[in-house]
């Protein structure tokens, strides 16, 4: 299953297409609805719908069958269906097919559009919990991506060291190291340590440039997100990692211990306990930070600038109503929005342009309740705060 960050958004936000459909369904992990297939009777519904608009469109029925082949492959897939989450998400595209599950229920929606609906991803993303986990010791290199329902191991690149004897296989000693006891050819002997105080048997100079390396493969893997690291480690190999990180992400709390033989569920909750109250504390300061800024400029509830300002990054934090769907133009040549009360030709969802827009720009995306969003004076589905 491929994990759902902001590499994966930029990915589908990038697909060319004259036709973009995004289905969205819950799902369920077990119990009366797997069994009687109510998930897949729901996705068939989504998947019918989406043939009989695409015929109204003009398509004639064979080719609108032929493009969601893959859908209905999808539906025939018993395998697939006894392994499903708490939703599910589906994007056709031309010579596209892509699908997550996903551990968020959704309401079971269709667009089709000239773009993507990736608006209702951002919860998964953003909201519930997404974070990385970098589980580290002198012998062993583990690194996680994990929300509150899931953990799931990342491959590592061939040039990140997978263990001090890995790093220290190709590394030449310095005058320095060898003073303390190096051998002729410049190399150090190899050993495996065993133990939560082992680390301290080797010099800092050696070790820290085993976690510098760390540190920078593990920064080019993620260096485009804003999900939170949680390190996981003794308190030496901790402070060293520290010392040489360049993840702006890397939260001050940890887990301590040599998590070697820790189980991945074990590992899952310790870290859980750290990060489950950051993401609640983050949507509240930007809303406190929204009522304290509001009449200074710095604010917005109008889509008509909200639009504009996301696509030149320019929004810190936005809050959207779910499930709703403004459709327009933006023009970028004159950075004007076009809106209107039903869909046109050539429009597409302004709230949705506005929400990848500034999710990949570094802003903050929070999608909730209508009722819920921090403006009260006026009618609106969109608020933010601007960066400037």
């Amino acid at each position: 299953m491929r994990p759902l960050n902001k590499e994966e958004i930029r990915k589908l936000n990038d697909v060319k297409s004259d036709i973009f459909i995004s289905i969205y369904i819950p799902t369920h992990r077990a119990g009366e609805a797997v069994n009687n297939g109510k998930d897949v009777i729901m996705l068939k519904n989504q998947v019918q719908k989406a043939k009989n608009e695409l015929v109204h469109r003009g398509l004639p029925e064979v080719t609108a069958k032929e493009y969601l082949k893959e859908a209905y492959k999808l539906l025939e897939d018993t395998g697939f269906w006894r392994l499903q989450l708490d939703g599910l998400a589906v994007f056709i595209a031309d010579d596209f097919f892509a699908y997550y599950r996903l551990p968020h229920s959704f309401e079971a929606s269709l667009m089709i559009s000239n773009t993507f609906n990736l608006k209702d991803l951002m919860p998964v993303v953003q909201g519930k919990g997404h974070y990385y986990i970098l589980a580290l010791s002198i012998n062993k290199i583990r690194f996680f991506e994990a929300t509150r329902h899931d953990i799931n191991p990342i491959k590592t690149p061939s040039d990140m060291p997978g263990s001090l004897e890995e790093a220290m296989r190709y590394t030449e000693v310095t005058a320095d190291i060898q003073r303390r006891g190096g051998n002729a050819t410049g190399r150090v002997n190899q050993t495996v340590y065993h133990g939560q105080g082992a680390e301290d048997e080797r010099d800092d100079f050696v070790l820290e440039d085993y976690l510098r390396r760390v540190s920078a493969a593990i920064f080019n893997m993620i260096k485009e997100e804003q999900a939170p690291l949680v390190l996981y480690g003794t308190d030496k190999i901790k402070y060293l990692y520290k010392s040489v990180n360049q993840y702006g992400h890397l939260l001050e709390k940890s887990v301590d211990g040599n998590p070697d033989e820790v189980k991945v569920d074990q590992i899952h909750q310790k870290t859980w306990d750290i990060v489950r109250g950051i993401f609640n504390e983050e949507r509240e300061n930007n809303i406190k930070k929204y009522d304290e800024l509001a009449g200074t400029g710095k604010t917005s509830y109008d889509l008509a600038r909200i639009v504009p300002a996301a696509a030149n990054g320019r929004i810190e934090a936005l809050f959207v109503a779910k499930y709703r769907q403004i459709w327009g133009k933006f023009h970028e040549e004159n950075q004007s929005v076009e809106m209107h009360e039903t869909r046109q030709e050539g429009d597409y969802c302004l709230l949705n342009k506005a929400v990848i827009d500034t999710f990949l720009n570094g802003g903050q995306v929070f999608t909730l309740d209508k009722d819920d969003l921090p403006e009260y004076s006026v009618d609106t589905d969109s608020v933010a705060v601007m960066r400037f």
